[in-house]
């Protein structure tokens, strides 16, 4: 039962002393319910995140450990609901006793549905801005409070790309945007302090995630959706996120860098496909014309 936290570490730790260390976790366990979100109640929501959630993280904080250290490194897991400001505080203290300071922040967590606009309820609206632009705030500000505001550091928010809109997810997109104008201002007022903040916007990004919001990949090719003709893996991600926490970003701030494959300027339509060719060749240039 991946929702107790007493089985999965015993199934961890009887897996870690059978062959010494842990590579790779596979975790497919999800609960789903067949009542449309915009009929839930909140406490059926809460209900439905947060079991969806444990039995995601118990298994990786169990397994999480073996694997970093089978790489040479330290790790500790934590849980916390980045909308509540007392649970990240208690992880923030035990970050404190475990290691002493915090330099790298980086806001991955959120989540939506997809909805058109017009059935989207207020409630659905504000739990969505919740988690994705509250809880960024929350993490961000006891984060600095508690180590940055102190020795300087590094955050990255992860937002997603919604430069051109984004169709069915006009909830997140409010969010998100309000996530990069945030970092923007954040990075404006605590650059005194050492404190640097991007946000790292991705595009169609092939991941487990995508059994939410299957795209066939007959269908991603057919819409031809960017100009590289691929879907972005996890590492085209990560691989930003650890540049801008690393030395090589430290004269870069409050920037929102698009992972996207050139997907949010492909999505633009081309000018030039409005144009008559006929027209276009018979026509004389304005040197040309006669008053």
């Amino acid at each position: 039962d991946v929702g107790s936290e007493e089985q999965v570490n015993a199934m961890v730790a009887q897996t870690a002393e059978h062959f010494g260390r842990i590579d790779i976790l596979v975790n497919n366990a999800a609960i789903s319910w067949g009542i449309p979100t915009e009929t839930m109640t909140l406490d059926e929501w809460n209900n439905f995140i947060t079991n969806n959630l444990t039995s995601m993280f118990l298994p990786c904080r169990a397994c999480f450990p073996h694997m970093v250290e089978a790489g040479g490194g330290d790790a500790l897991a934590l849980p916390a609901d980045i909308r509540e400001p007392a649970t990240v505080t208690a992880a923030l203290e035990q970050i404190r006793t475990a290691w002493g300071r915090l330099d790298v922040l980086v806001n991955n967590a959120g989540g939506q549905y997809v909805a058109d606009a017009r059935d989207i309820t207020v409630k659905g609206f504000e739990a969505v801005v919740r988690n994705n632009l509250v809880g960024t705030w929350c993490v961000t500000r006891l984060v600095a409070d508690a180590f940055m505001l102190e020795h300087g550091g590094r955050i990255v928010c992860v937002t997603a790309a919604v430069r051109s809109g984004m169709g069915g997810f006009s909830h997140t997109a409010a969010a998100r945007g309000g996530v990069v104008a945030l970092a923007k201002s954040l990075a404006f007022e605590w650059a005194v302090h050492g404190i640097l903040i991007n946000c790292v916007a991705p595009g169609t990004i092939k991941t487990d995630a995508m059994g939410q919001y299957p795209i066939p990949p007959e269908h991603w090719h057919r819409f031809n959706r960017n100009l590289l003709g691929r879907m972005g893996e996890p590492r085209d991600v990560a691989d930003l996120i650890v540049f801008l926490a690393s030395p090589l970003a430290g004269f870069i701030t409050g920037e929102e860098i698009y992972v996207d494959g050139g997907e949010t300027l492909h999505l633009a339509h081309d000018a030039r496909d409005m144009i008559d060719s006929r027209m276009f060749a018979a026509r004389k240039r304005a040197d040309e014309r006669t008053s």
